[in-house]
């Protein structure tokens, strides 16, 4: 195996499996596809490509949520700018940091976040096939209500 040239002090996984082997993961997707049917996967992955969209026409009428790219997938990159306000780069991304945080520990959502041209991201990746909505526009009216009570707004 090439992978054997690693040094003592690492490990290497490989060697932890039967026959040098990683474990059967594809039997999960298998199962799932013949227990639920490829429609119920084109259903799901439609509909967060759909609440995504969605997302970001409600983002972009907002007054304090600005859409950083176009949904992607699932995926809504924004964040929370203070309406009227002209604040310094530095300054809205640690703004965005405690939203963020706040988000996650308040358990409404679990949101991620990523660098877009240098500005600090909101990451909103739809991914169950549970979420609503509601779910996601209560996220984002929390989001902006999180963040106003932060700025001062």
């Amino acid at each position: 195996l090439q992978d054997t040239r690693l040094g003592r002090e690492q490990v290497n996984f490989a060697d932890r499996g039967y026959q040098l082997t990683r474990s059967f993961r594809a039997l999960k997707v298998w199962m799932s596809i013949q227990t639920f049917g490829l429609a119920r996967f084109r259903q799901a992955i439609a509909q967060g490509i759909e609440l995504a969209d969605r997302a970001g026409r409600h983002v972009d009428q907002s007054d304090c949520l600005e859409l950083l790219s176009p949904p992607s997938l699932g995926i809504l990159c924004f964040r929370f700018r203070p309406h009227g306000a002209e604040w310094p780069a530095e300054r809205l991304d640690r703004l965005n940091e405690t939203v963020q945080a706040r988000v996650i520990g308040s358990g409404t959502a679990m949101i991620s976040s990523t660098r877009l041209r240098g500005a600090y991201s909101l990451r909103l990746c739809i991914m169950s096939h549970q979420t609503t909505w509601d779910d996601v526009r209560e996220t984002l009216e929390f989001i902006a209500d999180t963040g106003r009570q932060l700025a001062g707004t």
